[in-house]
């Protein structure tokens, strides 16, 4: 028999990088904050710029459709542009717009969320203003570290790159998460035995700073003393090491408290939590409306209970989330302040999203889940009778997915609220309200 020849794939020719650099008009922000030039009829993404602005910049690399550049010199500036606060700016890849007045930056930012509802055909007067979350606010970070010949380099990636860079200051940080990479920075060659890279989270607990160092090895026994007694030294509530997902707890002084709500809750070390108080609070304060229908509710991808506590202050709440340690800090919070009207169960709700069936239990459903979205589980809820669905997302195209998957099953949607909680990031949060604007009268399968 003859093989069949193998086929292959030809990309579209491009035309070589000039060796000079280029002028270029800034048309607009791209999604993830690069100024948006063209050249060639094709797109030009350079960081640091505004729409509006002229610039010599440099063809650097071919990227999908088109290229990445350097910036060389800006030739005309916008009356949007500010000083940047922080001397990483440019440098450091986890702020990419604190060079944009804030008004424009805000403006953006709603624009973001717009312009993702209006690909999926929405009409976009139900988004608010955006809330703006201050400065100091960022009560969680994951840092990277490396430690070289006896000096230590913690911070953040650099700009597009797996590189860190040397952080001193951050604007975005909670003032005790700053002063922790300094310590850091110069006790860490002292806590680990020889050279090697690893990754530093941090919480600001109630009860102090929760540390969680991910390394790839076990700790020595020099490396526990010496962590420990450094621990102690700043009165951490918590530190501890994880090699391959083996969590030891180091030096555990007292319980590391985030208050949900009215209720304490000892999250797991590493857990996942809204980046600051206050985001939390605004995604909350976007709920309000909502609360006085509340009777039941169930609290999908619900972490260990940020909303639920909240909600469970208007209504019954079954939380319901992946992790079962994250489960098990929320149930525990639940028994020791005695609300026996909070419960958890621990589901993967992408492989199981709660079925019509199980809906029928609740008259209100809040979601929360990761960048990819709640397909399966808003199909459900498209295909239930459920009265009230609040989502929160972080990322706007995939809210809009699932959100017009909610709208085809006989939702409204009544409101949208973003929030900054990621400041000077590209990223967006929001939360939108949602009511069923009749009782459904037929099943047909909701259009995805």
């Amino acid at each position: 028999m003859r093989k069949r020849a193998k086929r292959t794939t030809r990309s579209r020719p491009r035309a070589k990088a000039p060796a000079e650099p280029l002028t270029l008009f800034i048309e607009r922000l791209g999604a993830q904050g690069d100024g948006v030039a063209m050249h060639q009829g094709a797109p030009v993404y350079v960081s640091g710029v505004l729409p509006g602005e002229q610039i010599r910049a440099r063809l650097r690399q071919a990227i999908g459709d088109g290229w990445r550049a350097d910036l060389e010199s800006l030739e005309h500036t916008s009356s949007e542009r500010v000083d940047p606060p922080c001397p990483h700016f440019g440098t450091c890849g986890g702020c990419v717009l604190q060079h944009m007045a804030p008004g424009a930056y805000r403006a953006w930012k709603r624009a973001k969320v717009v312009a993702a509802l209006r690909h999926r055909g929405f009409d976009t007067s139900p988004v608010a203003d955006v809330v703006a979350i201050g400065t100091g606010s960022r009560r969680r970070v994951t840092m990277t570290a490396n430690v070289r010949r006896g000096r230590a380099v913690i911070g953040f990636h650099r700009r597009r790159s797996h590189e860190p860079i040397d952080v001193q200051t951050c604007d975005v940080l909670a003032p005790g998460l700053v002063n922790l990479i300094g310590d850091l920075r110069r006790a860490l060659p002292e806590l680990v035995e020889g050279d090697g890279a690893f990754t530093i989270q941090a919480l600001q607990t109630e009860t102090g700073i929760d540390v969680l160092l991910d390394v790839n090895r076990g700790p020595t026994l020099g490396e526990r003393q010496a962590l420990a007694a450094f621990a102690e030294a700043q009165d951490f509530a918590r530190l501890s090491w994880r090699f391959n997902q083996e969590l030891e707890p180091i030096a555990w002084r007292r319980t590391a408290l985030v208050r949900f709500g009215t209720i304490d809750v000892a999250p797991p070390p590493g857990a996942f939590l809204q980046a600051s108080k206050q985001g939390e609070t605004a995604i909350i304060d976007a709920m309000q409306s909502a609360f006085d229908s509340m009777q039941s509710a169930a609290d999908l991808f619900s972490g260990c209970g940020s909303l639920s506590f909240p909600l469970a202050e208007h209504a019954r709440v079954h939380a319901v989330d992946a992790d079962q340690d994250m489960i098990d800090a929320l149930t525990a919070a639940a028994h020791r302040a005695e609300l026996s009207q909070v419960t958890g169960e621990r589901r993967d709700l992408f492989a199981r999203p709660l079925e019509p069936s199980e809906l029928k239990a609740y008259d209100t459903v809040v979601f929360d889940p990761p960048r990819a979205g709640a397909r399966a589980q808003a199909e459900r809820l498209a295909a239930s009778d459920v009265p009230l669905v609040i989502a929160v997302s972080c990322e706007p195209a995939t809210f809009a997915r699932d959100a017009r998957i909610l709208v085809d099953g006989g939702y409204d949607l009544e409101t949208v609220t973003p929030i900054d909680q990621f400041l000077w990031s590209a990223s967006v949060e929001l939360v939108a309200i949602f009511r069923r604007a009749a009782p459904r009268t037929t099943s047909r399968r909701p259009r995805r």
